[in-house]
């Protein structure tokens, strides 16, 4: 029946994701196939049906987001081909400064200042300028209009998390700064704050 296809395709897919978390890629790879259920996370183990209806997005993973999360860059690149969604791939590549795979990601479509709604606020972007800030000019490099605009409507916001992360040096605030700028963020827009730090950095 169809029910007990989808079963199996799940259970294959659940299987994979383990092996891929587990650092098996040989075994993911003989597992995974094209047109399986990407969205599906996991893995949930068990024996049940049921278990698949199950959604916990803080300790599950979809197979895509588990080979960026392992780094697994060929496992990636072929999800990808399979035309598995990247939802919070390029948030978990930028998490684990994988600067490779953030290329990888924005090369097949990934959108720096968005997630999915239900993710909060927690973009790509946010997460490099608070964890990552060395991956911020591969994020913006020849940012899309939709980037620009984001850009535009977010940019003071995006530079005060830059300003206030008390953990980065000067120079690499500087370098957030100058990143988000040339980016397109437009200088009539910018907060007071942005000023005073250029101010005391003796920048004019």
């Amino acid at each position: 029946s169809g029910e007990k296809e989808l079963e199996s395709a799940l259970d294959k897919l659940d299987a994979a994701i383990a092996a891929i978390l587990g650092g098996h890629s040989k075994l993911a790879r003989n597992l995974l196939e094209a047109n399986m259920p990407w969205q599906q996370r996991g893995p949930w183990g068990g024996s049940t049906f049921s278990r698949y209806t199950k959604l916990d997005e803080t300790s599950s993973h979809t197979a895509l987001d588990a080979a960026i999360y392992q780094g697994d860059f060929d496992l990636t690149r072929q999800l990808l081909d399979w035309e598995a969604p990247i939802q919070f791939g390029l948030t978990t590549a930028v998490q684990r400064r994988n600067q490779a795979m953030v290329q990888l990601l924005m090369q097949r479509g990934a959108d720096p200042v968005k997630n999915p709604a239900d993710y909060g606020d927690q973009t790509p972007l946010a997460v490099a300028i608070q964890q990552a800030p060395e991956l911020l000019p591969t994020l913006l490099d020849n940012p899309k209009p939709a980037t620009r605009q984001a850009l535009n409507e977010r940019g003071s916001e995006w530079l005060r998390l830059a300003l206030n992360a008390s953990t980065i040096k000067t120079a690499t605030r500087r370098l957030l700064v100058e990143t988000l700028l040339k980016a397109g963020i437009n200088g009539p827009t910018l907060p007071p704050t942005v000023l005073q730090w250029a101010i005391m950095t003796g920048d004019r």
